[in-house]
């Protein structure tokens, strides 16, 4: 049976629910950043985490608890007060860790890295030396790309699924078209995107007054904050330097690098850039075990949204509903157990009376 062993030390509480799933992911992680994801939950740091949450949620629960149940003894004033600030210090927490821009799950699931541009620029060429073969068909035969075409590769430790597009231009052919709408739909939708330009062209514009890409094209760089690829840099001449700096500066783009798909020129330094951006951006550090998220799974980020919605319940809740803020405090830290695969509501009642003198 498969996982027979795993499931065997969770039901005697070896492992939770997190620490099994991160044992799954270490077992299929093809990258290093994935593996620092995945060993992260295995060895717990998760689930430690996770029982510091609920047992907060617990102890500020037991205090609401003491003044529904006991409420006719000596208890002193200001609890309720005291349970909105704890309440008020695990939301923060929790908040602190749902707004990093899903870079846990993108992490864990790959980088969608979408590489488009106008035809004949070089995407397919790029495309095949990222995949490592001749995985797209190469022509000088403009529309020659029609369908997306995708890989998984390993980018500076990070996991990325990249996308080759059909090229963007206005055409009547049918199939082309279909493969322009996919292309944009395909950018739209990626976590990053590549434009492939061809260099030479756009010098030539500039020389000329023109603009050297369309419009459409335009926005859509500027739209995506796309990073920028300048290609054919081989059929440039050396005295186009101080266009080549006027052209940078009018792309207004994040990054941009220039390179010789033909002759490899600049390939390498394009390949490490990138994966630095990467790295930069989903604030992975290559050598640091520390630096990755501790979301990286959506059931996780579920219920803890979930959660969170249950805290802003109790904070927003009168002090005179105190029974309805208490169930929204046992709902926020169920939902927090749901994610280790712990709920125990009688946690509770030990909170009462380990922490409270009642009648004193």
């Amino acid at each position: 049976m498969p996982g027979e062993f795993t499931r065997r030390a969770f039901a005697v509480g070896r492992l939770d629910l997190t620490q099994v799933e991160g044992l799954n992911d270490l077992i299929n992680a093809d990258t290093e950043s994935q593996r620092k994801l995945a060993l992260r939950a295995t060895t717990g740091s998760l689930r430690s985490w996770l029982e510091d949450l609920r047992r907060s949620m617990i102890s500020s629960l037991g205090l609401v608890e003491a003044l529904i149940d006991f409420e006719q003894e000596d208890i002193e004033d200001g609890v309720l007060d005291q349970a909105r600030i704890r309440v008020s210090r695990i939301r923060r927490t929790i908040q602190d860790q749902l707004t990093d821009s899903h870079r846990g799950e993108i992490i864990r699931s790959g980088v969608r890295l979408a590489i488009y541009g106008p035809p004949n620029a070089g995407k397919s060429s790029l495309f095949n030396i990222l995949a490592q073969r001749e995985a797209a068909i190469v022509t000088d035969v403009p529309g020659t790309t029609r369908d997306i075409l995708e890989v998984s590769l390993d980018l500076g430790g990070l996991p990325v699924v990249i996308a080759d597009t059909a090229g963007l231009r206005e055409t009547n052919d049918l199939v082309e078209k279909i493969g322009v709408t996919r292309a944009t739909d395909k950018v739209a939708a990626a976590d990053i995107s590549l434009c492939v330009l061809p260099l030479p062209d756009l010098l030539q514009a500039l020389s000329l007054g023109i603009p050297g890409i369309s419009p459409a094209l335009s926005s859509m760089i500027l739209k995506e904050r796309s990073y920028v690829l300048l290609n054919k840099a081989d059929l440039i001449t050396p005295a186009s330097g101080t266009d080549l700096t006027v052209l940078l500066d009018s792309l207004h783009v994040p990054k941009a690098w220039i390179v010789s798909l033909t002759t490899g020129d600049g390939v390498k330094e394009f390949l490490n850039g990138l994966g630095e951006t990467l790295r930069e951006r989903y604030g992975v550090a290559q050598n640091d075990a520390q630096d990755v998220p501790l979301i990286a799974n959506a059931r996780h980020r579920a219920h803890l949204e979930a959660s969170v919605r249950f805290l802003d319940a109790f904070l927003a809740t009168p002090d005179e509903e105190v029974v309805l803020a208490a169930e929204e405090l046992r709902y926020a830290a169920q939902a927090v157990g749901m994610i280790s695969g712990r709920i125990d509501v009688e946690d509770i009642l030990d909170v009462v009376f380990r922490d409270f003198c009642i009648g004193k």
